[in-house]
């Protein structure tokens, strides 16, 4: 069996992301998917999926049913989900709690941790460019099977290539996103481009397709709603 582990989407779903989903059994997403669009094109996938709520998913994902905490047994693994490792109870971040996968994201950093049997796992982010964290997630070969042979499970971390070199784009700091999505709006009622934003401001086509796309769906959104709806 081979397990999807995404997380932190955000209103982003990469078409190198898809093709791995395609070749895995089950999904797991930790959250932050972010709009309903990007559920529903998850769910076309006809996959299983285990998903939870994060602090960026709002009323759709309560009226889909997504719940904050995932805690089930599947294909006889015991999983324990949530979005921010903050949430996991001690003692199951002491010894496992019996649980054989624990997974986990909200920071956008992969993590992947062994406490006795227990694999503690955050995918990363998988969705739009973060300042210079990498685009990540894992795919899990859980063919063994099984609590006791839970050690045999191989974890392969996917890194997904962004198109971009670090010498194409700046890092933008959390202090000056603001200012940009400012100016990025002015672009946008200027008939801009996502492209053209991106080569103007040094900024991955992702940041830049992520701001035009929340600003012209949501009429009306100021620019710290637009920064609210990007976790920042």
């Amino acid at each position: 069996m081979k397990i999807a582990v995404i997380s932190d989407t955000h209103n982003l779903l990469r078409r190198e992301v898809v093709e791995q989903l395609k070749e895995c059994d089950v999904i797991l997403h930790a959250g932050d998917i972010c709009s309903p669009a990007v559920y529903d094109a998850l769910d076309a996938l006809g996959k299983p999926m285990l998903t939870v709520r994060g602090n960026n998913d709002g009323k759709w994902a309560v009226e889909k049913g997504i719940p904050d905490v995932v805690d089930t047994k599947w294909e006889g693994l015991r999983i324990f989900m949530v979005h921010d490792k903050r949430d996991i109870p001690s003692h199951v971040l002491t010894d496992g709690g019996g649980y054989d996968l624990v997974v986990f994201g909200h920071s956008h950093k992969y993590e992947e941790l062994r406490v006795e049997k227990t694999l503690f796992l955050n995918p990363g982010s998988c969705g739009p460019v973060r300042f210079r964290l990498p685009v990540t997630m894992a795919v899990l070969d859980a063919s063994g099977g099984g609590s006791s042979e839970t050690s045999e499970m191989i974890v392969q971390r996917i890194d997904i290539q962004t198109g971009k070199t670090k010498s194409e784009m700046r890092e933008v700091s959390p202090g000056e996103m603001k200012t940009l999505v400012i100016r990025v709006v002015k672009d946008i009622k200027r008939n801009k481009s996502a492209a053209q934003i991106a080569k103007k401001y040094k900024i991955s086509l992702e940041l830049s397709e992520q701001i035009c796309r929340l600003y012209l769906t949501h009429p009306g959104v100021t620019v710290d709603g637009i920064l609210g709806k990007m976790g920042l």
